[in-house]
Formats: C-alpha cells, structure tokens, sequence
C-alpha cells in the first residue's frame, strides 16, 4: 500500500508494544517509488529481494541510510496448475526473512537460560534489528542476511552429537545479547519482551533514539559493515540495476536460476571493484585521464534495450561523435548494426567499465563477412585509426582467421611500433572456438603483440571449447559462458529477452576489461607518485606494455599452471588499512620481473 491506513498503523504500534515482531515487503517498482506502507512505518523490518548469492534485485525501491535488509526472493520455484513455475517479489524474501527470525527465536527459547541469557531481548524491533544487522554484510547498499553466520552446516559428528554444534550457535547469540547489554538499551528492554507501555508516538521516539544510535556504529562481527552516507555511484548503480534485471528474466527463460546467478553474480562482482577501489582513491585525488579502450566488430545498434530510456539511455553518449567510425564507408552518421554481435561486445564494454572512455570501429556488417578477404584492409585501417587517432591504450577483436593476413599484421607492428605508441597499447584477441580440434586463430595467435583470450565458466574452469592448445604458456581465460550483454522486446507478448553470448568472442572484451580496470588504477598511482620514485614510476609505466600486462597477470594468478583464469578482484585482494600497500607490492612485482629479464 502506498496511503497510511491509521487504524492499521495504530495496531502494527500496540503489537510492536508487546513485543511482537513485524516484517513487511519494502515494495517492488524499484526506484520509482518509495517504500510501501506499512514497510516505511518505524518499528516495522522492510525486506528487500536478492537472488541467492545477495544480489539486490531489480524492483527493489533505492536503498534508504539505516537499514535496508534484504535476503533471497527471486526466481523462487513454486507451482501452479500442476506447472512448474518461477517467482520473484519482496513478498517471498519477507517470508523468507520472517522464517530465518524464527527458527533464531524458537531455538533461543529452547537453548538460552530465560534468566540469565535473556533471549528475550531478540522479541523487540531493536533487538531483532541488531541481530539480523550482525549476520547481514553489506552487498550493494543491501544488509543480506545471512543465517549461515549464525547456523553453519552440519557435519557428519554434529548429527551424531549435535550438542556441540548448539553449542556454537548458544556463543554467538550470547555475544550479540552482550553487545546488546553494553550499548544500553532500556532496561525494560532487558528484563522482558515489552518495549515501554505507551503508546504509538512514544514508541516512534524510543525506535529512533535507541535503535538508530546503536547501529551507527560496526556490527561485531562484521568489520566491514558500514552505513553508508553521501551520494550513491549513480553511474555504476545503474549497471547494478540493469544486470539484475536482466538476470531476473534470464533465470525465467532458463529455468537454470544457479548457473545464470553465478554468472551475474560474478559481474557483479566485476562492478563492485568501484565502490571497494576507484570511489575511495577519488575522494582524494582524481584520475589524471580515463583509460581508453576501442573494439572493432559488427557496430553497436542503439536501438537494442540497453539504451531504453528506463535503463542506460544515457550511455548513447559515450560511443557516439568522435568515439564512433563507420570504416565500411556506408556513410551512415550514428552507431549501427546490422549482425549484433559488436552490439553484446559494445554494452558489455559499456557496463563493465563506467568509467573509461570505449571506442566503436565498424569493421564488417555481418559476421560472415570476417570470412572474406575483402575485409583484411579495412580491419588494417580501424587498427592504425584506433591507435594513432583515438590514442586507445587497448583493443579487443572477437575475430579471427585460419592465415595470417599480412596488411593486418603489418598494422599490428605498425601500431605498437617505435614510432607510434612504442610499445604502449594492450591488443587482445579471442583465441578460438573449436577446441583442440584447431589451433589458435590470427591475430590472437600473434603472439609479440597480442592477448590471446579464452573462455572459462564463472568458477575458473576452462571450457573445453573456448580453450585451444597453444604454443606459448601460461595460457589465460575468463568467463565465457551465457553473459547476459542486453535485451531486446518481445513484442506480441511484451516481455523482454535476454540476448547472451558465449565464447571467445565475449572473453576477449572481459579480458580486457579486467586490464583496463587495472590500469586506471595504475594511473591514479603513477599520478600520486609523482617524481618521487623514478624507477616504480618507470615499472608502472611498462604495464601498459604487452609484456608488462601479462607480467601482471601472471603476479595476480601465480598459482594456476599453465592455463590461468582472470578475475578483475585478483590485483585488489586484500583487507585493512595495509591493502593499498598490497595492491602496489603486486605491480611492483609484475614491474620488477620485466626489470631482470632485460638485466
């Protein structure tokens, strides 16, 4: 409901009053509305709705200072009319909140000493905010909660004797009731279930004075946990937003709603290297240019549902003007694509990397067309134009050929070049598609000068494949699996589908997402060093190299073998006040390994 009904509000008060618990769906219009009544009153738990892994779900309302809760609610298996079928809501992740409070309270009233435990205290609104706020991290501006942190899973002694295992559970809501103890509540809160024996306004002004004081400061147990105040990444948020929603619809199409979450949770993952990384570093300092990254395919087609005006629309800027070449001489003025495959390529750039400038190079009409010959000029054109015009510091092509055409391999030396960029630009490239069966394809088989990119699943497996053998090790990959890129209309039905790609061609632009991601940072570094370190700032400077780069990857994945899975958080693993100092250690490294293989 969106209207106060007070008769309604002044029983959810007096039920409250004598200690019952209130959980309410917070809404599911996403940001075009607020949350709903009775989920906004004071005194109730709003739940928000996640996928399994705790990514916030598209039709929540914006997160609000305080606490945002959230827990599972999409893509819930249910039945109707002897079907099978797949639903979403905060509705479900408030039943499934409710159910977590619970089992928690019921095994409190059976385990804990009523008097001298006093779990008690878990049956008021502060109380069971606290508690849920102690297993709940923060992910997206979300508190998931998270029951493992409470209950973890049984082993094979724990059901023989279970005791032991209660036992665990017993210490940590003890230490959540001492937490409790010390930051003073209301002693009526301590010795019974009552709150205060007023009425509604009363109990408004305790909530607020007792309930949001004690959560400013850390949760025990989750040091990581913070209110989070100021301006929200609106810019980011809105890839957060779209992903969801496109994982939404694509657990429906599917019916596979794990496989497709640990796709989306993993980009996800990739989006959140902003807030964790670049948004901290910029309240100090700012980027001194943004990194540059051009693709070469099909185009990009503005018309596809990424742009729509509800998501991305925004983004049109960005790869028009001068970021926009037709090299096919079509004179067509604005991106376009005829294929779609440079569109899943573009968008998926777009997403990962908010804050770079991408470039679109529409090199063929139709993927067919990368089987002619006739194409081998204009490719070698786009190539020099990207390097020389744009000035990219990468660029990715999801293409490849059987030989070796020369014109493009001369570009290729051309561009990195002494008198062009010497060295300076990041070239990648997908590896291939068929197995073992064939080897890699050119260019990403020129190895002096390119990345080749393969194909893994979001758990570091190689895909078979998407992984060609080849001369050169250690060999990289990164997902390549069903990445949900944009979404086009259905239009007798009206719903939207989730246009996926797979292969290679996805993984050579992810690729080279994830060193575009690190050299941002390794500006901002080289920015802050200044001429204070000449020879770090020299080290920096050569992972803008082909060698440095791989250097890097190979500093970040030291213990994968001979076929390595690229991840964007491996560079910036790592807790505490000292992870800076681990994030420059590892650059460091890649750097002074190119150091002594030149000495």
């Amino acid at each position: 409901m969106q209207k106060e009904v007070k008769g309604v509000t002044k029983a959810i008060y007096s039920a409250v009053n004598r200690g019952k618990l209130i959980f309410a769906a917070a809404a599911t219009r996403g940001s075009l509305q607020p949350r709903a009544y009775p989920a906004c009153l004071p005194g109730v738990i709003a739940i928000h709705a996640t996928d399994g892994y705790g990514n916030p779900a598209i039709f929540n309302p914006s997160p609000e200072e305080g606490d945002n809760f959230s827990v599972v609610g999409m893509g819930i298996k249910s039945e109707w009319e002897a079907q099978a079928v797949f639903i979403s809501g905060t509705s479900l992740a408030t039943a499934v909140a409710a159910g977590i409070a619970a089992n928690i309270l019921d095994f409190g009233r059976t385990h804990l000493n009523k008097g001298l435990d006093r779990p008690g205290l878990f049956y008021s609104y502060p109380g069971m905010r606290y508690l849920l706020r102690s297993m709940a991290p923060l992910r997206f501006q979300y508190h998931f909660i998270s029951p493992w942190n409470i209950f973890r899973e049984l082993s094979d002694d724990d059901i023989i004797n279970p005791e032991n295992a209660w036992d665990e559970v017993c210490e940590k809501l003890r230490n959540v009731i001492t937490q409790l103890v010390a930051l003073g509540l209301p002693s009526s809160l301590l010795d019974s279930t009552r709150i205060i024996g007023s009425s509604g306004p009363n109990l408004i002004s305790v909530h607020e004075a007792n309930g949001r004081e004690m959560l400013e400061d850390d949760v025990p147990g989750q040091s990581g946990l913070q209110i989070k105040k100021g301006k929200s990444r609106k810019d980011v948020n809105r890839y957060i937003e779209y992903l969801n929603f496109l994982h939404q619809h694509q657990a429906i199409e599917s019916h596979k709603l794990n496989d497709t979450s640990k796709v989306s949770s993993w980009l996800l993952d990739f989006l959140n290297i902003d807030a964790q990384v670049f948004e901290p570093l910029l309240k100090s300092r700012a980027f001194p240019r943004r990194i540059k990254v051009g693709v070469l395919d099909t185009g990009c087609d503005l018309s596809t549902g990424f742009f729509d005006a509800e998501h991305n629309h925004l983004d049109k800027q960005r790869i028009t003007g001068e970021h926009w070449v037709d090299f096919l001489n079509d004179k067509i003025r604005g991106p376009v694509d005829e294929d779609g495959h440079g569109t899943k390529i573009a968008t998926t750039l777009l997403m990962l990397l908010p804050r770079a400038e991408v470039f679109i190079g529409r090199v063929a009409r139709k993927r067919a067309d990368f089987s002619s010959p006739d194409i081998h000029e204009t490719i070698s054109t786009a190539i020099l134009h990207a390097a020389s015009s744009w000035e990219v510091d990468i660029i990715t092509m999801s293409f490849g050929f059987s030989e070796v055409p020369s014109c493009i391999e001369k570009a290729i030396d051309e561009a990195v070049g002494p008198r062009m960029r010497n060295k300076r630009l990041l070239i990648f490239a997908a590896a291939n598609n068929s197995g073992r069966n064939e080897p890699e394809r050119f260019p990403a088989s020129y190895l002096r000068s390119v990345i080749s990119a393969r194909g893994t699943y979001p758990n570091g497996g190689f895909v078979d494949d998407y992984n060609p053998d080849g001369s050169h090790a250690p060999l990289y990959g990164t997902l390549a699996v069903e990445v949900p890129c944009t979404h086009k209309w259905v239009t007798k039905e009206r719903r939207p589908k989730v246009l996926t790609m797979s292969g290679c061609s996805i993984a050579s632009p992810i690729m080279a997402s994830i060193a575009a991601t690190y050299l941002q940072y390794v500006l901002w570094k080289m920015d802050q060093l200044g001429d204070e370190d000449r020879r770090m700032s020299q080290s920096l400077h050569r992972l803008f190299e082909q060698d440095g780069m791989l250097a890097l990857f190979s500093e970040t994945t030291r213990n994968g073998g001979d076929r390595r899975f690229l991840a964007p958080w491996q560079l910036f693993e790592g807790k505490g006040i000292e992870k800076e100092s681990i994030w420059q250690s590892r650059l460091v490294a890649a750097g002074s390994s190119l150091h002594q293989r030149v000495i």
